[in-house]
């Protein structure tokens, strides 16, 4: 076999981009399409929390209006919550406004705006926690106050240390996504499972998709039992965030202590489909499309689904319909420029899939774009950083031949080793020519046809070619 430049390998890739998506979903590539979905919330899961959020205080209304007149007495606002009753948001006395906008609207005939506000805060200062809640409303909202997610932060910190769910679930949201104050994952999950705990729907979506993002990036892989029950019962109470959840990382792929469940991940992901949810939809296009076990297979239902998520923001839909306009399948068409466009807009939103298409474009000239190796470099680097198994598999290649950057074969090794084992055909060849050819390791050509192997397992194109050559397929016979 003869040694080949890498440079040959990245325009091999390249190539392969028409068959890229019926490549990345079969049953070998588990782990890697795991991680995508796990880049895929981390790109897209704040804006989509935060119109969930909003959504939520809009439905919660279990704090009545006498609060005019003071502080509430008998029962406590707050101490639990579900999106079928119960918050601190107003209703506006019977008007048809709803949600945050009409806390203020609850006052206006005997207070102005400014009064309201100011006797909420004196009462908030004076430790009332029903009013320390109202205010985060008012700063959250920038409703007769002005916007100020440092000090919609601070209340709701205020309140959910006096065990107010509600602010306790928002407060750890904001903790996470670092809004109003910088990032705390610790104190998100103590705040949000406190929510959990007292029934807030908001809080027990928050949770679990804390909890379990946190786990997945941390490599903890504890048992995600608890996280997961959580998720099921705000899922079963409408939340889409805990419904895309369920459909995508929980029982799509199975989380710790949770087995794949292919009917119960089609179930939630149905449901938060008809709530509109990005995520959800880019989820169940690719099943569809793809014919993923459970479902008759359909490019229709499932390239309109895609491009309805892409439409909605979701970065790794955007990503797979640019990938649909580059290779002219999906029945889109062939359009480079679409097909650029929108694997820019996905890059710009850290989908480490896009960063490693876009990459991979810039390296080999192609779709219309100049060649712009530094560019190329800077998105393939960070893409590997973030995880993705296409990535770390290009990121180890440009590595190992050392004409983009200078020659690194620790980080190659280590970058390729990452993607083979979490299934990428590209990586898993790479990892066989670097044992072949004794490149930064002994030289190892049962070891090398051991990677060989797997990716020629999956239908990569160069793995079996490699697998004919005389001295691996000897050497395949000892395996």
């Amino acid at each position: 076999m003869t040694k080949l430049f890498f440079r040959g390998f990245l325009l091999g890739s390249a190539m392969l981009m028409p068959q890229v998506a019926h490549a990345d979903w079969n049953q070998n590539n588990d782990e890697a399409n795991r991680q995508r979905a796990m880049n895929d919330m981390r790109a897209t899961q704040a804006a989509n929390d935060r119109r969930s959020n909003d959504a939520a205080m809009a439905r919660q209304r279990d704090v009545d209006r006498s609060s005019a007149s003071g502080p509430s007495s008998g029962s406590r606002a707050g101490d639990s919550s579900s999106s079928s009753g119960g918050s601190a948001v107003y209703n506006g006395g019977g008007s048809t406004n709803s949600g945050p906008q009409s806390v203020v609207a609850t006052y206006y005939v005997t207070e102005t705006n400014e009064q309201v506000v100011a006797r909420l805060i004196k009462q908030a200062e004076q430790g009332d926690r029903d009013s320390q809640y109202k205010v985060g409303i008012f700063y959250y909202n920038g409703v007769g106050i002005g916007r100020d997610d440092a000090r919609a932060r601070h209340w709701f910190g205020e309140a959910a240390r006096q065990g107010h769910a509600i602010s306790a679930g928002q407060y750890g949201y904001m903790l996470h996504y670092g809004k109003g104050g910088p990032v705390d994952d610790a104190q998100a999950l103590v705040f949000t499972r406190q929510a959990a705990l007292q029934g807030d729907v908001f809080g027990q979506s928050m949770y679990a998709l804390f909890a379990l993002m946190i786990d997945y990036q941390t490599g903890a892989r504890q048992d995600m039992t608890e996280a997961v029950g959580f998720a099921v019962k705000a899922a079963d109470a409408g939340d889409a965030t805990a419904q895309a959840l369920l459909g995508t990382t929980v029982y799509f792929f199975g989380a710790t202590g949770v087995s794949p469940d292919n009917p119960k991940a089609l179930k939630y992901l149905e449901m938060a489909v008809a709530q509109d949810n990005a995520m959800a939809m880019q989820q169940l296009g690719k099943w569809y499309y793809f014919g993923w076990d459970g479902v008759t297979r359909d490019e229709i239902r499932g390239a309109q689904l895609i491009e309805q998520a892409a439409a909605l923001g979701d970065a790794s839909a955007m990503t797979q319909l640019g990938k649909f306009y580059l290779t002219g399948i999906g029945g889109v068409g062939q359009d480079d420029a679409k097909g650029v466009d929108l694997i820019k807009r996905a890059a710009e939103l850290n989908d480490a899939e896009a960063m490693a298409t876009l990459a991979l474009i810039y390296l080999n000239g192609m779709a219309g774009q100049q060649k712009n190796e530094a560019e190329a470099l800077r998105l393939v680097k960070a893409s590997a950083e973030y995880g993705d198994s296409a990535g770390m598999s290009l990121y180890a290649a440009v590595l190992y031949d050392g004409l983009v950057t200078p020659k690194d074969m620790p980080k190659a090794i280590a970058y390729a080793g990452r993607a083979a084992e979490a299934g990428d055909g590209d990586a898993q060849v790479l990892m066989g020519k670097i044992y072949y050819f004794g490149d930064g390791v002994e030289k190892d050509i049962v070891q090398a046809t051991r990677w060989f192997k797997r990716a020629a397992d999956q239908g990569h194109a160069e793995g079996v070619a490699i697998m004919q050559e005389p001295d691996i397929a000897a050497a395949a016979r000892t395996l």
